[in-house]
Formats: C-alpha cells, structure tokens, sequence
C-alpha cells in the first residue's frame, strides 16, 4: 500500500495536467460546432427544452425526443441556460468529463499496482483519446459533450470499483445499479460496460458458480436504467429496417466483413496488446495483484468477443447495429494501458542504487530506468500503443484546419463557406418565426439547427442511430433525402416550388454559383441565396 497522501498527489497532479491539456482547445478552437459531431442533433433537443417553441415543425427534433435520453436532455439544457454558447458548454462539459476520466484511470492503475509515479504517468496517457473499430471515437475529446462519453469518463472508477470490493450479488448489484444509472445517460454504453464486467464473472470460474453473481449484476443494471427503458417502451414501435438504408448511413463502418474486421482488430490492437502481453509476463507475482490483472484480463476478452459479434447483429436484426458493439473495442485500449502501466512499473522498480563493489550494476540499472522513461513516452506518443504516427494532433490546432466546412458525400453541393453560413443562420434568426421550415442541401447542413434555431426539413446527418429506432422514421428520412438531393440537382422554378408547397417549407436556400430561380429571394451573401417558397401561400 502505498500513502494516502501519495494516491492525492498522484490525482491532483493528473487532474492538473488534464486540465492544462484541454486548456489549449479552449484557447485554439474556433468553437464552430461542424456537421459531423453529433450535437448537432442532440443540442436542438436541449435547446428545445428551455424553449418550447423551436422546432415545433421540424420532421425530426420532436419525434428523436420521444427516444433522446431525457436525463442528457435536461443536463444539456440547464448547460446552456448557463452559457448561451453552445461550443461553450460543450467545452466545459468536456473538459470536467475528461478530468473525471483521467483521474479515474490513475486511480484504475493504483488498484493493480500501487505505484504513484506509474499511476500518474497512466492517467497523463490516457489524455491522448483512442478511436474504436467503428472509427467514432472511444475516449473523451475535449469540444465533446456526447452522451456516451459521461459513461466513458466513469467507466475507469467502475472498473477499480469492480476490481477493489467483494463479489457479493449485493456488492455488485449495487454497482450494477450504478451502472444502469449512467444508462440513463447513454443506454448502449452502459450496457456494453455491464456486458463487459457480467463477461468477465462469467469467465473467472465454472459457470454455475458464476451465474449467479453475473445475473445480480446485470439486475442492477436493468434497474438502475429503469428510467429509461420506460420512456423507450412508451415510444417503441415494431418493424423492420431495410438493409439498403442500414448499408447506405452505415456501411462497413458499423456492418464491416469479417476480413476487414480481422484486419482492423490486428492493426489497431497489436502493439498494445503486445505491451499488455509483455507486462504479464514480467509483472511481480502477488496474489492480489495477479487477481487484478486477471480481472482486467477476462473484461479485455469480454471486449473481444462482443467486438466479433458486431457483423452478425445486423443480419440478426438490422435495427440491432444501434447497439454499435465494435464501440466495445474501447476497453482494449484501456485494458492495454493500465498493464502497459505493469511494465513500466516493474523497469521502475528494477532500478536502484550501485552495489558495493559492483559499479556496472549502476549503469545496468541506469539503462532500465532509461528503457522505462522511453516507454513511458512512447505511451504517450502512441496513446497507449494505437493511433501510431498519429502525432500531427498534438501540434496542430483545429483552428488551422481550414476554414471550410465540408459536406457529406451523399450530398450534391460543394464546400460550405463557414462565415457565410454563420452569417446566413444568424438572418434567419432575426428575421424568420421559429415555426418557419427551411429547406437546404442535406450535407453540412446540419449544424443550421444550433445556429439558425429553426426548423430543417433533412440533413444527412439525421440518420442517426436513434433515427433507426423507429424502422418507419428511417425509411421517411431515407425519401426524404434521396428527394431533396435530386431537387437540388435540377432545382428549376416549379419543381421547387411544388415541392416546398407540398412539405410546409417556407424558406429555401440555395448556393449562389447556380444561377437564381424565379422566386422572390429574402436574403443573400456572397455565397448563398433564401428564397421565400411561399410569399403567395
């Protein structure tokens, strides 16, 4: 054991650095919420709720409700009533979010090996975000305040949790129900953590003595995310999702074959568990500690046979890809790091003084705690041994990545300038009703919601995973957009204006390197126009 003083320091200098690391986003970002961060679905939701008169005649932002976890809503609502920036707040919940997780792996790597010094230099690393097989994103970045990362940023002290007390069925359908609580935040997630703990009970001995400890578990879960399962019982609606429109939002991303998922799991999962695999076989013999490190041993397991699964899901049923299981590869990564965190420890460990009489034994030594120092940077460059060679990050601002926002490439329009587009939200804003519906090019398009406050008839980004929750809303959004991209392509007068006629669309926007069509235009920039559709209406 090591001093409780010792275990403060180490978390307060990680909670330091954690701080200073999201510092520089604060001072670099140019807070401009993009077109493929989820918030630009999620905060309408929050914005709708401090005020009830936005979005009233939006397809999509009153039916998502009905399914949005209602506890992110409010906690995002009463975020921005805060701040009337939304970046803002998604800068401030990401940065206490990442010091939660951070502070969380130390505390993670002390309830394995009681080391302060490895401890902190583990939570520092952990500061560089991982990606998953999905290639969304495991771990917390800074300027993101996603539901899945509040459970992300806790899942750290449920797993020292899991690892330090008993394993009662009362001890661990407490941290069931704990566990559940956070799925009030974010379902999938807290279910794949409960999966991944309930996969490693299971795995520690014969089944029937683990069963029962596995089922505590997973009640706790199931009751701790009551809550939820009510509200999405109210709204579940039966069906079947055509995998044409799976395939099309998706694609390998989330339905991946078997040899690209091979190939992913061996590229992005090799060095680190390579790093882990040395650890073991160097790591000091005591029970306790080896105990731990078995535990983390069997959730890593349980992370890799739920990862396999993912292809199989959607072929089961194609509204299961919600689940999004490749997100379970996360944990490798975290798994990977606190016994790479073994490894340094025990070359930390080995080095010491010059013995009497044996002078080399310093330089011996000398040589361990240099292979341990550039270890611990390797950690660091590598983000715990994946993401090699993805360094430019850390150099370069996201600020000095362009000034343009790019469209989805199911969209038929070009870049969007951001000035304009900002400044294009900003009319609509001043000078439209909040129960006006506008009509854009589907890609990029969907940040205009954050930004105008007003209703968007389809962006591509509405095909989001709680869109597929409900088959019919799904397929609606799918003709939605297959129509208005081919409007877009022709876009003459009368199409335009039967079309905005018959969806209740009153504003129409346009790029201005076509040439205008003849209906009245409301507004322009230097590079978009706003036709009113229904000035005769």
């Amino acid at each position: 054991m090591i001093p409780g003083r010792h275990r403060a320091a180490c978390v307060g200098v990680v909670a330091g650095v954690a701080g200073l690391y999201a510092a520089r986003y604060w001072v670099t970002w140019d807070r401009f919420i993009g077109a493929h961060r989820d918030e630009t679905l999620w905060l309408p939701l929050a914005m709708r709720a401090n005020d009830g008169a936005l979005f009233a005649t939006d397809p999509l932002v009153p039916a998502l409700g009905r399914f949005f976890p209602r506890a992110w809503v409010a906690l995002s609502a009463a975020g921005l009533e805060l701040t009337a920036d939304p970046a803002t707040f998604t800068l401030l919940a990401s940065t206490i979010l990442l010091i939660v997780y951070a502070t969380g792996v130390s505390v993670l790597s002390l309830a394995v090996s009681p080391h302060a010094l490895v401890a902190a230099i583990v939570g520092v690393v952990s500061l560089r975000p991982n990606v998953d097989l999905s290639g969304i994103g495991w771990g917390i970045f800074v300027g993101n305040a996603e539901p899945r990362s509040f459970v992300y940023a806790a899942s750290p002290w449920v797993l020292a949790a899991f690892l330090t007390f008993g394993r009662t069925p009362r001890v661990l359908a407490v941290l069931g129900i704990a566990v559940g609580a956070l799925g009030n935040l974010h379902p999938p997630s807290a279910l794949h953590l409960g999966a991944l703990l309930a996969g490693a009970l299971v795995l520690a001995g014969p089944p029937a003595a683990r069963v029962g400890p596995a089922a505590a578990l997973l009640g706790g879960v199931a009751l701790g995310l009551a809550p939820y399962a009510t509200q999405w019982l109210r709204a579940f609606e039966p069906g079947q999702i055509p995998m044409e429109i799976v395939a099309f939002r998706t694609g390998a991303e989330i339905t991946p074959a078997w040899s690209d998922l091979a190939a992913r799991v061996l590229g992005s999962f090799l060095v680190p568990c390579a790093l882990a695999a040395l650890a073991l076989w160097v790591a000091s013999a005591d029970p306790r500690r080896a105990a731990r490190r078995a535990d983390l041993v069997r959730v890593a397991v349980a992370a890799v046979a739920g990862t396999l699964t993912a292809p199989l899901l959607p072929l089961l049923a194609p509204r299961l890809f919600a689940l999004a299981p490749l997100r379970l590869s996360g944990y490798l990564f975290l798994v990977s790091l606190i016994l790479a965190g073994e490894l340094l420890r025990s070359m930390i460990d080995s080095h010491g003084g010059p013995a009497p009489g044996n002078p080399g034994r310093s330089s011996k030594n000398s040589g361990r705690l240099l292979a341990a120092a550039a270890l611990a940077v390797g950690l660091v460059l590598t983000a715990g041994g994946g993401r090699v060679g993805d360094l430019r990050a850390l150099f370069i601002s996201e600020r000095h990545a362009g000034a343009k926002l790019w469209t989805d490439a199911s969209s038929t329009a070009g870049p969007l300038s951001r000035g304009d587009f900002l400044s294009l939200c900003g009319w609509a804003r001043a000078h439209t009703e909040p129960s006006d519906l506008f009509l854009t090019p589907t890609g990029g398009w969907a940040p205009f919601r954050i930004y105008a406050a007003r209703p968007l008839f389809v962006a591509y980004k509405d095909g989001s995973v709680v869109t597929y929750v409900v088959p019919q809303r799904a397929e609606a959004w799918y003709r939605r957009l297959l129509a208005v991209n081919a409007l877009y392509a022709a876009f003459e007068t009368d199409a335009v204006r039967r079309f905005a006629r018959a969806q209740g669309i009153r504003y129409v926007v346009q790029e201005r390197t076509p040439p205008a069509v003849d209906l009245p235009i409301v507004y322009e920039n230097a590079s978009y126009r706003v036709y009113d559709a229904c000035a005769t209406c």
